[in-house]
């Protein structure tokens, strides 16, 4: 299976596989086009220059982009983000304990919560070397 496949986190690679998944998910398609998902969320690596913008059109991943204009960012240490892709903390959980930095309205993310909740789950299904 591909997504067996060890990618460097963080690389494009790792993103691109990220992608693919989310983008050929059944279920997120389905919670992201019943709540009509259309924004953009940048993930950005602390320390770095590593930045990845999803931009979402009715619950499809239209496009990536590498900077962090957008309506949601969130930024992490390279060890936060380690234990999100290694399936060791939520990302929505590490927002509320303060681990992950949100820059954006917590409280417009709420209608998208199970569409962006799935996407989180899939991100601990693409393998990390780090």
């Amino acid at each position: 299976m591909e997504n067996q496949k060890k990618h460097a986190m963080f690389s494009l690679e790792h993103i691109q596989a990220l992608v693919d998944l989310i983008g050929n998910d059944a279920l997120f398609l389905e919670k992201a086009q019943a709540s009509d998902l259309t924004t953009q969320v940048a993930i950005k690596l602390e320390a770095t220059d590593k930045i990845y913008k999803f931009s979402l059109d009715k619950g499809k991943l239209a496009k990536l982009d590498f900077d962090e204009n957008a309506p949601f960012v969130l930024s992490a240490s390279k060890e936060i983000w380690e234990a999100v892709f290694l399936g060791k903390l939520n990302p929505i959980v590490g927002i509320m304990q303060g681990k992950i930095k949100l820059k954006g309205d917590l409280v417009k993310l709420i209608p998208w919560y199970g569409a962006f909740n799935r996407m989180f789950e899939l991100f601990k299904e693409i393998k990390v070397s780090v």
